[in-house]
C-alpha cells in the first residue's frame, strides 16, 4: 500500500421495470379490447428479456414490486391499510387491525391489488364473514380486486430530475395511489422522499418530461399543468444546461405525453413534424456558480431540502403514524395548499403561467405565457430564455432535429429508450438506445446515422396495452449501486 486513494469505483445506472401479472391479476386482462388480443403472460416474458439485456448493458434494472417489499413493515402496513376498503365499516376496521398480524409477503400483494368486501342483500348464503350477528343471514358478501395495473408504467408516475425526483399527480382520478405507492418506494430506495410533490389543482405526467445529457424538455398540455414549471424550474436549472419548454396544443388520445412524439437522444431529437412549430422557449444556463452541495449546479434558484424520515410514518406523503381508525383513508392524492420546494411555497397561483418560487414570471407581466427575457433578479441571473418554435429552439442548442411522419410516430411510440449512460459495458463509449422490435425497421437505421447503436428487444405485446418500451422504463437518479471491481 503506497498511502493513495483507490479512485471510486464505477457506477451502474438503475432503472425500474415491472412485470404486468405482478400488479394485475392475469384473468383481468381477458376484459382489454383489440384483436389480436393482448396476452399477459407474453408481456411478461417481454419485461423479463429487457431486464435481462439491461443487466448485459450494464444497468441494474429493478421491480416496484420487489422494492415494495423492502420497505419498513410499518411503512408497508400502512399502504395496506389504505389500499383495504368495505361497505361495512366495523369490518373494515377488523380487516385493517388483522393486517397488523400478516407478513411483509402478505402484504404487499394487498397494496398492489386493493381488495374491497361487497356486501349485499341477498338469500343469506354469505361466502365470505361470521354468520352471526343481527341480519348476517340476509347478506350475501363477496369481494372485488382493483389493481394498480398502471404500476407497470414507471414512467407515469415521477420525473427523474437528474439529483432529484419530482412525484407526479395523474389527472385520472382512480390512478392516485399508484403515485402515493410510487413515492414510497422511491423514498426506500433513496432513503430520502422526493424533492418535488406536485399539489391539487396541478397535474404532473412523467411522460412529459424528457431528459438527455445536458437537455432537458418539458411540455404541458392534457396532463401536465403550465404552473408545475415553477415547481421543476430550480432542479431543471440546477442539473441540465439547457431547458426547455414546449406547449402542446395538439390533444391526441393516443399521444397523451411528449415521450409519446419525442425523443431526445444524445445529440438528436426525433420529433413528430407536426409539432416542430408548436411554441417554445429554452432557457441555458450561461453563468456558473459554486455550488457548496455537491450537486455541480449552477444557479440553483434555492435550496435542495431533505425533508428526512419524520418518525416512522411517512408524514410527507400523507402517511399518519399512528392507528389506523385516526387517518382517513379515503385520500385520493397530495390535499393541501403546497408543498414546500427548494425553499420556496410552490402550490401556484392558478395562472396559466408559471407558478410559486422565487422569481417566477406573472404571465400578465411576462406578456405571453412563455416569455422569459428580462428575469432579473438572483433566480434570473445566468439564464437566457426567448419565446420561439421547437425546432428553432431544438437546434439552437446544437440538437439534430429528425422529423417523424405520422406512420413513425406511431411506430416510435411502440418504444425507444435510450440508456442513462454513455459508457455501458456492452458498447464501450458508443450512446446505446433500445427499441421495441414493432419499432426497430426504422428506428435502427435512423439512430445509426447518429452514432447511436440499437439493441431491439422484443415488446410488441406490451404495445397492444399502450405499454411502450419507453413507458415501461424510468430511470431512478440516486442511489447509485457500485459496481464491483474487476
Amino acid at each position: 500500500m503506497n498511502g493513495s486513494v483507490a479512485p471510486p469505483a464505477p457506477t451502474v445506472p438503475m432503472v425500474l421495470v415491472q412485470s404486468p401479472t405482478v400488479v394485475q391479476p392475469v384473468e383481468t386482462f381477458v376484459f382489454r379490447a383489440g384483436r389480436p388480443a393482448y396476452d399477459p403472460v407474453r408481456a411478461a416474458a417481454e419485461s423479463a428479456t429487457a431486464r435481462a439485456v439491461l443487466v448485459e448493458l450494464g444497468v441494474e434494472p429493478r421491480s416496484p414490486a420487489e422494492l415494495l417489499m423492502t420497505l419498513p413493515r410499518s411503512v408497508l402496513l400502512e399502504l395496506a391499510a389504505r389500499a383495504v376498503s368495505a361497505d361495512d365499516d366495523a369490518r373494515l376496521l377488523a380487516a385493517r387491525d388483522a393486517l397488523r398480524d400478516w407478513s411483509v409477503p402478505a402484504l404487499a400483494p394487498v397494496v398492489l391489488r386493493q381488495p374491497r368486501l361487497l356486501v349485499e342483500a341477498g338469500a343469506g348464503g354469505g361466502v365470505i364473514g361470521p354468520r352471526s350477528g343481527a341480519g348476517a343471514e340476509r347478506r350475501d358478501e363477496s369481494y372485488a380486486l382493483r389493481p394498480l395495473s398502471g404500476l407497470m408504467f414507471p414512467r407515469d408516475h415521477y420525473v427523474d430530475l437528474g439529483g432529484a425526483v419530482a412525484v407526479g399527480r395523474l389527472r385520472r382520478r382512480e390512478r392516485a395511489r399508484e403515485t402515493v405507492v410510487m413515492a414510497a418506494v422511491l423514498r426506500g430506495l433513496r432513503g430520502r422522499s422526493a424533492e418535488v410533490r406536485v399539489p391539487a389543482p396541478l397535474y404532473l405526467a412523467g411522460g412529459d418530461v424528457v431528459t438527455c445529457g445536458g437537455v432537458a424538455i418539458l411540455a404541458t398540455g392534457a396532463r401536465t399543468s403550465p404552473a408545475v414549471w415553477g415547481l421543476l424550474r430550480p432542479y431543471l436549472r440546477a442539473s441540465f444546461t439547457h431547458v426547455v419548454r414546449v406547449r402542446d396544443e395538439l390533444r391526441r388520445p393516443a399521444e397523451p405525453h411528449l415521450d409519446h412524439w419525442l425523443g431526445l437522444g444524445p445529440g438528436i431529437a426525433l420529433v413528430a413534424a407536426d409539432r416542430l412549430n408548436a411554441p417554445a422557449v429554452v432557457e441555458s444556463r450561461v453563468v456558473e456558480r459554486p455550488d457548496p452541495s455537491g450537486y455541480g449546479a449552477a444557479d440553483r434558484g434555492g435550496g435542495y431540502r431533505d425533508p428526512g424520515y419524520p418518525g416512522s410514518g411517512y408524514a410527507d406523503s400523507g402517511y399518519a403514524s399512528g392507528g389506523y381508525a385516526s387517518v382517513g383513508y379515503e385520500d385520493v392524492g397530495y390535499e393541501g395548499g403546497g408543498y414546500e420546494v427548494g425553499g420556496h411555497w410552490g402550490a401556484g397561483n392558478g395562472r396559466a403561467g408559471f407558478g410559486g418560487g422565487e422569481g417566477s414570471v406573472d404571465r400578465e407581466k411576462a406578456g405571453s405565457e412563455y416569455g422569459t427575457e428580462g428575469l432579473g433578479g438572483p433566480d434570473g441571473v445566468g439564464i437566457v430564455g426567448r419565446e420561439t418554435t421547437l425546432v428553432d429552439a431544438l437546434r439552437s442548442i446544437d440538437l439534430a432535429v429528425c422529423p417523424l411522419a405520422p406512420e413513425m410516430v406511431a411506430a416510435f411510440a411502440a418504444g425507444v429508450f435510450f440508456l442513462p449512460a454513455a459508457r455501458l459495458a456492452a458498447v464501450g463509449d458508443e450512446p446505446a438506445a433500445l427499441v421495441s422490435t414493432a419499432s426497430a425497421p426504422w428506428t435502427e437505421p435512423v439512430l445509426a446515422r447518429f452514432g447511436v447503436h440499437t439493441i431491439a428487444v422484443p415488446f410488441d405485446e406490451h404495445h397492444k396495452h399502450f405499454g411502450s418500451l419507453h413507458r415501461a422504463l424510468n430511470t431512478v437518479p440516486e442511489p447509485r449501486i457500485p459496481m464491483p471491481r474487476q
